[in-house]
């Protein structure tokens, strides 16, 4: 049976909207909420509630078992990923609130599927990337940095995330930037410097 909303009902088939409303307001599974609803320029206040379908339930269930493999993928990529992962994934403004519960869904499966594809390339260019530098350990953890901020971070990492990250003094981390070679480096140079990896050394 399709689901009518009832202000459909009140329109379609006024000598039903009664018995309709009180059967849905009475129903075991709805949610009363602790106010009134009034319409503008109407005298009669009803109190709210909201009415479980079959296909919230259904989009609820989906929301949750996305939200787990959302977690389990959030957990397995590195730190540096997810500050600026969570920042490309704010929603301005849901405008279009009659179907923000299929927004929700929908978004945690794009996520999913766009951390998955990062992860499978940050395995093959961590391969390829250690075939190429250095074996000193802080170098390696650098390259692999700069290697995650190409592939997640947008505009790369600051030296403040460097030192963070790696625990190592700014000098430090400044000296072993200058030593790279600098085709390997790119360098956003605002009042802030970023940096990540120059991924045309794969090719």
């Amino acid at each position: 049976m399709v689901y009518e909303t009832l202000k459909k009902i009140y329109y379609t088939a006024p000598l039903k909207i009664e018995d309709v409303y009180q059967s849905r307001y009475n129903a075991p599974f709805t949610r009363h909420f602790p106010f009134d609803i009034k319409q503008i320029n109407r005298k009669n206040k009803y109190p709210a509630f909201l009415c479980y379908t079959e296909e919230i339930v259904f989009l609820i269930e989906k929301i949750y078992k996305n939200y787990e493999t959302f977690l389990y993928k959030v957990n397995s990529v590195p730190p540096v990923v997810l500050h600026q992962f969570a920042l490309t994934c704010i929603i301005d403004e849901v405008k279009a609130t009659n179907d923000i519960i299929r927004i929700i869904s929908d978004t945690f499966e794009d996520v999913i599927e766009i951390l998955s594809r990062k992860m499978a390339q940050l395995d093959k260019y961590k391969e390829k990337l250690f075939n190429i530098i250095s074996s000193d350990e802080l170098n390696q953890n650098l390259y692999f940095i700069l290697l995650q901020a190409s592939l997640f971070y947008g505009q790369g990492v600051s030296m403040q995330d460097l030192m963070e990250i790696t625990g190592k003094s700014r000098n430090t981390i400044k000296s072993r930037l200058l030593a790279m070679p600098k085709e390997h480096i790119v360098i956003r140079k605002t009042k802030t410097h970023y940096y990540k990896l120059n991924m045309f050394l794969f090719k």
